[in-house]
């Protein structure tokens, strides 16, 4: 489900300044004029390079809720249920391999809850935060699910909706929710955070007095995404539809969307203290005003993003072509075996789960494949032999189903 970005504790240490403030660079940005209203929509063959369902294996210790969060490794597909509280691998052909249980049960408040975990592609680890005899701590594991360290967090170091873009440095963007804005005036969005234990750089200041989270901020969904970069990630901002590529030592502006007059905010709609304390209601007398550009994946000659107003948008921009692409009018074929692509007329959480830089990644429940199987009966489908098994053998109540698909170069 949507991730809020708010993170409610509060952090009241001062900047210091030792730590490196890193400016943006735009001397190279690429301007992308997007009309979301005249997206195309498209059948899955005319979309998709190649696509592979995969189901995952269901057993007593595998059985699992929904993906709320997916990383792809070279061997596994490690993924974040929050309803079993756990973090569970498995191979890449769906095979269940081993899990890390968080403790406890998913609850409102639950201090043992795994909201997120962050993978170290160069350590082959993942970490998660949790709260240890009344301390929040960093849980370290290797991929074979051995915890290796337990890291009390300090103030900024906190790495919750976080990625790694070193084996050392890992990027956490921040908002403070603190009623004590006039000991500290300017803060940042992003932290450096060297080794769990050090915030060694920012980026992106904001004023503190001037922008109040819980009267201004509609924030929604992970702004990081990484998308197979080597050494860098992705970022958005709310309200600004600017994507940056983060990396060890810069950041870069790299795309600035234009969008329709009617979907846009006004400008420096956070930067102006004439919007102070309006925001919100702002936002929800402008249904059609884009608050969030988020989720950036980047397949190719194409850019995903999920982006937020009303009626939310699944959209894949060619860079080549300038085509978009609404994935959720993208409609499946004989090419997908007529099962489900996108969220459709069935219940399917979105926005787009995963990409690697090649591939993209979504699923889809059990429940929702078998009902389209059955709606299909009539068009004597031939499945492969990895779906009639699965058809066969398996129920509505198994676990989810990974869709893995290849996008067109050309769109």
């Amino acid at each position: 489900m949507i991730k809020t970005l708010i993170i409610c504790l509060l952090f009241t240490g001062f900047y210091s300044q030792a730590q490196k403030i890193i400016p943006i660079d735009t001397s190279n940005v690429t301007t992308l004029r997007i009309d979301v209203g005249n997206a195309f929509g498209a059948s899955a063959s005319e979309v998709f390079e190649s696509s592979t369902y995969i189901p995952l294996e269901t057993t007593k210790e595998s059985l699992f809720g929904k993906i709320d969060q997916l990383e792809i490794t070279d061997d596994y597909f490690i993924i974040l249920d929050e309803t079993t509280n756990c973090i569970l691998f498995f191979t890449k052909n769906g095979k269940f391999h081993h899990k890390i249980y968080g403790g406890g049960k998913h609850r409102m408040g639950n201090r043992e809850e795994i909201r997120s975990f962050k993978l170290n592609r160069w350590k082959n680890e993942i970490a998660f935060v949790q709260i240890i005899n009344g301390k929040w701590m960093h849980l370290v594991f290797d991929l074979k699910g051995t915890k290796k360290a337990e890291i009390v967090v300090k103030d900024e170091e906190m790495l919750n909706e976080s990625r790694f873009i070193t084996e050392s440095i890992a990027i956490s963007p921040f908002l403070y929710e603190d009623d004590k804005a006039d000991r500290v005036k300017t803060r940042f969005l992003v932290n450096y955070v060297t080794n769990y234990t050090n915030v060694t750089a920012n980026a992106f200041p904001y004023d503190v007095p001037s922008l109040k989270i819980k009267d201004d901020y509609y924030s929604t969904v992970e702004r990081l995404s990484d998308s197979g970069l080597d050494t860098a990630i992705f970022f958005t901002r709310t309200s600004d539809y600017n994507i940056f590529k983060i990396s060890p030592s810069r950041v870069q502006n790299l795309y600035r969307i234009i969008f329709p007059t009617i979907n846009s905010v006004p400008v420096n709609f956070l930067a102006d203290s004439i919007f102070q304390g309006k925001r919100i209601k702002l936002y929800k007398a402008n249904p059609e005003w884009i608050y969030d550009v988020t989720n950036v994946m980047k397949a190719g000659n194409n850019l995903l993003f999920y982006i937020s107003k009303l009626h939310p948008v699944n959209l894949i921009y060619n860079l080549k072509s300038g085509a978009s692409i609404d994935v959720d009018h993208i409609l499946t074929d004989s090419s997908t075996y007529f099962l489900p692509v996108n969220k459709g007329k069935y219940y399917h959480t979105f926005p787009l789960t995963a990409c690697d830089g090649e591939f993209v990644y979504t699923s889809f429940s059990s429940a929702v494949m078998f009902d389209a199987h059955e709606e299909n009966k009539d068009k004597n489908i031939k499945y492969n032999t990895i779906l009639s098994d699965y058809f066969t053998q398996r129920n509505k109540t198994d676990n989810p189903v990974i869709l893995q698909f290849k996008l067109k170069e050309k769109l």
